[in-house]
């Protein structure tokens, strides 16, 4: 094939013209969306591949995905050797802004940024020797991510940015 018209060429990210054979990922990122609004369940997607195959193009078709389903996403790179705890709190702690600014999720928003603030405690997460302060986090949230265990804590603190995220109910539904 000539390799100027040739479509595939590997680029850091950069969608190709075509995503071939994707159709099936992009349709189970898109169930997985529309089910979690339901507040149902769904199988979990995992992006494996060799360097240049197209994970991050459909990291970023999946985050459209989610922006197009209403959900506020967070992308976060994880290079090797870092501290997982350290890469998640500060988009936690966006989310978490973004939704205490609604009147409906302020009281849970506040909540989970005192969990957070738990969290970022136990894991120790500093930039460059300064501690990370957690705004509108003045008292800790006793019970919530305050285990020092992240499998534990991490899902607590996720369930309750879900139940601040939730739209509230509308009277007369169930």
């Amino acid at each position: 094939m000539d390799p100027v018209s040739n479509p595939f060429s590997p680029s850091a990210g950069r969608r190709p013209p075509e995503l071939a054979g994707r159709d099936q990922i992009l349709a189970s990122a898109t169930t997985a969306c529309r089910r979690a609004l339901l507040g149902r369940h769904a199988r979990p997607l995992m992006l494996l591949g060799l360097r240049g195959t197209g994970k991050t193009v459909l990291i970023n078709e999946i985050k459209k995905i989610g922006d197009r389903e209403g959900f506020l996403v967070s992308r976060i790179e994880a290079p090797e050797d870092t501290n997982l705890a350290r890469l998640i709190v500060p988009e936690m702690r966006k989310v978490m802004r973004s939704l205490s600014g609604a009147a409906a999720a302020h009281h849970i928003a506040t909540r989970a940024l005192r969990g957070l603030r738990n969290f970022a405690s136990l894991f120790k997460i500093e930039a460059g020797g300064i501690g990370l302060g957690i705004e509108g986090a003045s008292d800790p949230e006793p019970g919530l991510a305050d285990s020092g265990d992240i499998q534990f804590d991490l899902p607590d603190l996720f369930d309750v940015l879900g139940e601040a995220s939730r739209p509230p109910a509308r009277a007369g539904s169930c």
